[in-house]
């Protein structure tokens, strides 16, 4: 009984004395739209394609403990995407994802890691037909329109130039992993992805 409340006490004492030190603060948040445009492949880089998708702020935050800060930003997105892949032929993709960045004191570094959930569907306008062996030993071309159900997971780095440099404009590293399912059928691909993202409200007039 004197342990269990020792523990308690402890736990009061450290949950009152993080309160004061952690201080969470609201920031207003942009309502411009931002744009992003990425180039994506797979690790092999022999399978490129691109990204095309748009980000709407949702909310962001300041968290400031003793004298670290702590900036938390999150979105949501909507990504339209193109990619070669030798299973599928060529994949387009639409995928809609919850994107959060976490930016560390006044530096524009940040992290950031996403999840969403899209679908996606083969064809066959880009690349060459794919060709699959039958048992007998004969050949025939694959029919390209597949579609697929996606679960998209991703983690990366990047900098922001607003803080530094005042220019409403990131670029980003990161790399996903891709669940693909096509009927019973179930691919999983991971993806490098490297782009920028702009906000609208750099092309207004000032």
């Amino acid at each position: 009984m004197k342990k269990i409340f020792l523990i308690l006490v402890g736990i009061c004492f450290y949950s009152t004395v993080f309160c004061q030190w952690r201080k969470v603060e609201k920031i207003e948040r942009d309502k411009a739209l931002n744009i992003k445009i990425a180039f994506l492949s797979r690790v092999s880089l022999k399978s490129p394609g691109f990204n095309l998708g748009a980000e709407y702020m949702v909310q962001r935050k300041s968290i400031t403990i003793k004298n670290f800060k702590r900036t938390k930003e999150r979105y949501i997105t909507l990504n339209f995407s193109l990619f070669d892949e030798p299973d599928l032929n060529n994949n387009i993709a639409l995928t809609t994802e919850w994107l959060s960045r976490s930016r560390f004191g006044n530096s524009g570094f940040f992290t950031e890691s996403s999840f969403g959930f899209g679908i996606g569907r083969g064809i066959n306008y880009i690349a060459p037909p794919t060709y699959v062996k039958n048992v007998d030993g004969t050949e025939s071309i694959k029919s390209p329109n597949i579609n697929t159900i996606m679960i998209p997971i991703a983690m990366g780095v990047g900098y922001d130039f607003k803080p530094k440099k005042n220019l409403p404009i990131k670029v980003y590293a990161k790399g996903s992993f891709n669940p693909i399912y096509s009927g019973f059928l179930f691919n999983l691909f991971v993806k490098p992805e490297i782009g920028f993202v702009t906000s609208l409200s750099i092309f207004k007039k000032k």
